[in-house]
């Protein structure tokens, strides 16, 4: 799949936030110092991550720009797993209300669709929502339709001049299963 093809980026983006706040669910205290798929991080540090990207995407699809750096943080943290589903039911919410339409976004001065961005950002947020199911000890595929469609779609993303800024290098399987075949892509070992 190239840029250029039309893709419904909004209800990808949809799909793996409905999937990413179905394994968060799961999330204890406890577990907020449990380590996560990718080297180094702990759960909370992961949530925390993930909580700036999707502050990044609410802002490119409700402002229709993405700043390179962060904008202050506008209210206090409440603790990473309420900051997470916060974050990530404002921007279903922007979604459902905001995106009827396409539009062009700009992400550090350079144009895209709003269904680019949106399918971009399906990606981390269905595989960043696998790593949280991973670190809670409580594995969950990512749904077979999204993996496949996200599975197509990461070529046009994660390349070689992008890989090692975004995620680790491909690990190899024989799995058939949609869900393992795109973590592998992105560097992490299935269950």
């Amino acid at each position: 799949m190239t840029v250029t093809t039309t893709i419904d980026g909004l209800g990808l983006l949809k799909r793996a936030l409905n999937y990413a706040l179905g394994t968060a669910q799961r999330v204890t205290p406890e577990m907020l110092t449990w380590p996560t798929p990718c080297e180094g991080w702990n759960l909370e540090l992961l949530l925390l991550h993930f909580s700036e990207s999707l502050d990044a995407l609410h802002e490119g699809v409700s402002e229709g720009c993405v700043r390179v750096t962060s904008a202050p943080e506008s209210e206090p943290v409440t603790g990473a797993v309420s900051l997470f589903r916060g974050r990530a039911c404002r921007l279903l919410r922007t979604c459902v209300e905001v995106c009827q339409e396409e539009q062009v976004v700009t992400v550090a001065d350079r144009p895209m669709s709003s269904s680019i961005l949106a399918a971009t950002g399906a990606l981390e947020v269905a595989v960043h929502g696998w790593d949280i199911a991973m670190a809670c000890r409580t594995p969950q595929r990512i749904p077979d339709d999204l993996a496949t469609t996200l599975l197509e779609l990461a070529p046009a993303v994660v390349t070689d001049a992008t890989r090692h800024s975004l995620f680790a290098p491909a690990v190899a399987t024989r799995s058939t299963q949609p869900s393992d075949r795109l973590v592998t892509l992105l560097g992490r070992t299935p269950y």
